[in-house]
């Protein structure tokens, strides 16, 4: 683990709720967006993590940071670089949705550092689209590429999900091919997981909508189709140009330590994991009081640093460096869980390489199987 140091930025406000979401979002007033923005600022200014290290990474998502007031974005990236020294370099990435974006508000974006976007397209089709509860259409998806494109941004990333109820495998090619033609320079493709308390869950949770076969066959023609059109995947869902994955995301899966801000955001630093307050209120308060990011935070155990260690690294494909891990948790990987990895090598999931230990290709279709061995 590299001594880097990421931030994350949440921002809970959404045009209206998707139907399958289950993050802390929702559909607010003016005057609670104006409280939240100043307590977030509050809460960034106090920050007892300023000057703890260079900032590589900063993550802005949500909700649907693109439905508020550009100029609330612009001071909140402002309130950062004036407490935290940010690398030359550093990714700066927020997250959009197709019909949120204007062209002013990406001009915006880019003129105060924010360097890569992140839209949600999901799909393509109108009756798909409707029945996500997503409010924008593709013709938007193309106006809002266009002027990501003109406010010269150079790093995209499109959001696709597959999976999905009446969603044929004709469909989920269609969505592939025309995202692939807006050439982003990232991909994120997800299967769909019906979360509870969700509108979906009410409806499909006790329902085969898709069979596990046809499931597979939808990830198994999204990891063809992108390898030929010469983008790498570097992790289960996630697929990029060279050169272009992105690095707050790895930065997480290789145990890096992120600090958040805002509404439930939760951060990894010390060897600790905790979070802020989950409703609006209480974090307003905490924050305008000048409240830490978090003073209840325990302390994780090795077994359980070691244990998400594993389960988030094997979420890349290239795996876990054995070499890395003794080096942090001062055993011998192979020796600790020998008949539990011995075993998964011989039923075709994990491979070794030299030093590295990673998920087969069979692997990625059982990934939550094997991790749930290393648990």
């Amino acid at each position: 683990m590299n001594k880097h140091f990421s931030l994350y930025i949440h921002i809970p406000f959404c045009v209206s709720k998707c139907n399958y979401c289950d993050f802390v979002s929702f559909v607010c007033s003016e005057e609670d967006k104006r409280d939240y923005f100043h307590a977030l600022e509050s809460e960034i200014e106090h920050s007892p993590y300023a000057g703890y290290r260079t900032v590589d990474t900063i993550y802005i998502g949500g909700g649907t940071p693109s439905s508020v007031d550009a100029c609330d974005i612009d001071r909140v990236v402002n309130a950062v670089q004036k407490k935290f020294v940010l690398a030359q370099d550093c990714e700066i990435s927020m997250e959009s949705n197709p019909g949120t974006l204007s062209e002013q508000h990406c001009r915006i974006y880019r003129e105060c550092g924010i360097n890569r976007i992140s839209m949600g397209v999901q799909a393509v089709q109108p009756h798909l689209l409707k029945l996500l509860g997503r409010t924008h259409s593709f013709a938007d998806v193309l106006q809002s590429a266009e002027w990501i494109r003109n406010a010269g941004f150079d790093n995209m990333n499109l959001d696709l999900m597959f999976g999905l109820p009446q969603q044929s495998i004709a469909d989920w090619i269609q969505t592939l091919n025309c995202s692939l033609q807006l050439e982003p320079e990232h991909l994120s493709v997800y299967s769909l997981i019906v979360e509870e308390g969700t509108p979906f869950w009410g409806e499909y949770a006790d329902c085969d909508f898709i069979t596990d076969e046809t499931d597979r066959i939808m990830y198994h023609n999204a990891c063809k189709l992108l390898a030929e059109k010469g983008y790498g995947q570097y992790e289960i869902s996630n697929f990029a140009k060279k050169g272009f994955p992105c690095r707050h995301n790895l930065y997480c899966w290789e145990m890096e330590e992120y600090v958040g801000f805002g509404l439930n955001a939760s951060s990894f630093a010390g060897q600790t994991r905790f979070s802020n307050p989950s409703d609006m209120q209480g974090y307003i308060r905490m924050a305008n009081a000048g409240g830490r990011n978090n003073p209840d935070g325990k302390k994780m155990a090795s077994s359980e640093l070691e244990s998400d260690y594993i389960i988030l690294g094997l979420r890349k494909t290239d795996g876990i460096d054995l070499i890395e891990f003794k080096d942090v948790f001062h055993e011998d990987f192979m020796k600790r869980y020998h008949n539990v990895a011995e075993n998964l090598i011989c039923e075709g999931l994990l491979e070794l390489k030299t030093s590295r230990l990673s998920l087969t290709e069979k692997g990625l279709d059982y990934a939550n199987c094997v991790m749930r061995e290393f648990i």
